[in-house]
């Protein structure tokens, strides 16, 4: 027989596994373009490009970003890619939904889209911020790196207070 905390465990891995499935799912539409914007920003301390932007169904307060981080993933820390995602929320404080996908390389980025689960993508997949208008003052960061500097959160999420 399974105990609580054991059930609970199980529960957790099984609804990040859905959610993760479910925001796939909801954010490809047919008309993505792909583009490669770069913006550097020093105040939060990551260098990065996004790679993908795209309004989620077409709607002008739903956004979903695939950013490339150019810092190195020695200097990346839990606390910068917060200070990351603080900046983004106040730079799209309309939106009412936002995802943010945060990869350390493009073949990452190449893969999450082809739903190929490589080495490369289980070390270079970061993260995905989850935005919602359910509870426009709080996000959630879902940890997702397998293997490397950040590994240490896979499983994790973290809740944010907007700013």
């Amino acid at each position: 027989m399974l105990s609580i905390s054991q059930i609970r465990k199980y529960a957790f891995i099984v609804f990040s596994v859905v959610l993760f499935l479910l925001i796939f799912g909801y954010t490809f539409s047919k008309s993505r373009k792909s583009k490669s914007i770069i913006e550097n920003s020093s105040n939060h301390g990551i260098k990065y490009s996004i790679i993908d932007k795209n309004h989620i169904l077409n709607q002008k307060n739903a956004l979903e970003y695939h950013i490339l981080t150019n810092t190195p993933e020695k200097n990346l820390t839990k606390s910068k890619i917060i200070k990351f995602i603080n900046y983004m929320e106040n730079k799209n404080q309309s939106t009412q939904l936002m995802i943010i996908y945060g990869y350390l390389s493009r073949i990452a980025y190449e893969e999450s889209i082809k739903y190929q689960h490589t080495k490369s993508y289980k070390h270079n997949f970061i993260f995905v911020y989850v935005k919602s208008s359910i509870n426009n003052q709080k996000g959630t960061i879902y940890w997702l790196q397998l293997k490397g500097k950040l590994s240490h959160l896979y499983g994790e999420k973290t809740l944010l207070n907007i700013k």
